[in-house]
């Protein structure tokens, strides 16, 4: 049974459709994809209040809901209701297979540090849900991307998004806190793809401070991972990365397996999650390349997944972009 969503006002609901989620929050250590990515940072601890909608230029919507409170070490089932910028609600059949997947989930507390990766089939009505278990009593983001068979009516987001941003004048951001900040990721940028996000929470721990400098070395098990840049980073502009592997005794690792139509794959961001970069790597001379680019300044966390023996390992990394 799923429990009702509390909507922010009267006013938001009829201006934007914009039902609270549960308060509940999917986390765990790196998982499906999984890994582990515990180090000492995070950011200042946002307040939500009880409802939100955040709204993402691609025109997908998101809204979550609960079949449990979610508490830390529990597992929470979510449902992902997914509509469009006219708030028509949208179903397996109005997605196209991207990377062999119909519709991608990326779930990450705001401290940066527990990431998930899910990639779950359609009910039999055509709609979603994901099964996660929550390690940290924080807030916890959830990201889904897809990619729409008929492109967006984007006349309809704009008329919408007027709505959503006279609601917030006129409610002065009830119990939102940072809002500002949320919702504004990006894709790899291609246009058909669409992403949005929503939140769920857990507790209300802040997350730690992330110490706002490069990180760019991972030891995962045995393996050593090192990222390196061709440049420094700065927003807006695309940034070519190698990243290299190594086996314990220093030798080159040269068997990463290919999944989901890629040898790496590459998720970054922004502090509390509030933006999403995407990307993916080819492995060649002994090395994964990619090309990735930051829209924010600041601090990014970045979460590359490959596979080897058949198991999905992922490799957490800090990397601050400039102006």
């Amino acid at each position: 049974m799923r429990l009702p969503l509390v909507s922010l006002s009267a006013l938001c609901l009829a201006l934007n459709a914009a039902p609270a989620l549960a308060q509940s929050h999917d986390h765990g250590h790196a998982h499906e994809d999984h890994g582990h990515a515990h180090d000492d940072h995070g950011h200042g601890h946002h307040d939500h209040g009880d409802a939100h909608e955040d709204h993402h230029p691609s025109g997908l919507r998101l809204e979550l809901e609960a079949d449990a409170e979610a508490r830390p070490g529990a597992p929470l089932t979510l449902g992902l209701n997914l509509s469009g910028p006219d708030g028509e609600a949208l179903v397996a059949d109005d997605l196209a297979l991207m990377h062999g997947h119909k519709l991608h989930v990326m779930v990450v507390d705001e401290g940066l540090e527990d990431f998930q990766v899910f990639h779950p089939e359609a009910g039999p009505d055509g709609g979603f849900e994901i099964r996660f278990t929550p390690q940290l009593p924080r807030i916890y983001r959830v990201w889904v991307k897809a990619e729409p068979v008929e492109p967006f009516d984007m006349s309809a987001a704009a008329t919408q998004h007027d709505d959503h941003e006279q609601c917030h004048d006129d409610h002065a951001h009830d119990d939102h806190g940072n809002h500002d900040d949320h919702g504004a990721g990006h894709s790899d940028h291609h246009d058909s793809v669409a992403m949005a996000t929503d939140w769920v929470r857990v507790g209300d721990e802040a997350a730690p401070y992330i110490l706002p400098q490069d990180e760019l070395t991972a030891r995962v098990g045995d393996l050593n991972f090192t990222l390196t840049a061709q440049d420094h980073a700065h927003a807006g502009e695309t940034l070519g990365m190698t990243l290299s592997v190594t086996d314990a005794e220093g030798a080159n690792v040269s068997d990463l397996q290919s999944f989901s139509d890629a040898v790496a794959h590459v998720t970054g961001f922004s502090s509390g999650a509030a933006s999403l970069v995407h990307a993916h790597g080819d492995q060649a001379d002994g090395a994964v390349s990619f090309d990735i680019t930051f829209e924010e300044t600041g601090l990014h966390r970045l979460f590359i997944r490959v596979k080897r023996a058949d198991a999905i390992i992922t490799a957490p990394f800090t990397l601050v972009v400039d102006h």
